[in-house]
């Protein structure tokens, strides 16, 4: 679970016989940016920053907006997505 939302969708890979299963960019962000918010942790909203300048190409913004509004958290992914990429 991340917030009120149980995570289903996976990376899937192998590894020394072992199979993992990896959370996605979009969930790795939104575990981080709900300790930005609530806990106000100064590193985990740099990690925000930083996934979203290291995978912007590749998120999928709408999953990302929807987690973000349910969980009123929109604020501060606005404020890191302008920090991450500055225009």
């Amino acid at each position: 679970m991340i917030g009120s939302r149980c995570i289903e969708l996976f990376h899937e890979s192998e590894w020394k016989g072992c199979r993992l299963r990896v959370l996605r960019a979009e969930d790795s962000l939104m575990d981080r940016l709900l300790h930005c918010a609530i806990w106000k942790d100064l590193q985990s909203c740099r990690n925000v920053e930083t996934l979203i300048r290291l995978h912007r190409s590749k998120l999928d913004w709408d999953y990302i907006l929807a987690f973000a509004q349910e969980e009123s958290c929109l604020p501060e992914l606005k404020r890191a997505r302008r920090r991450a990429l500055p225009r």
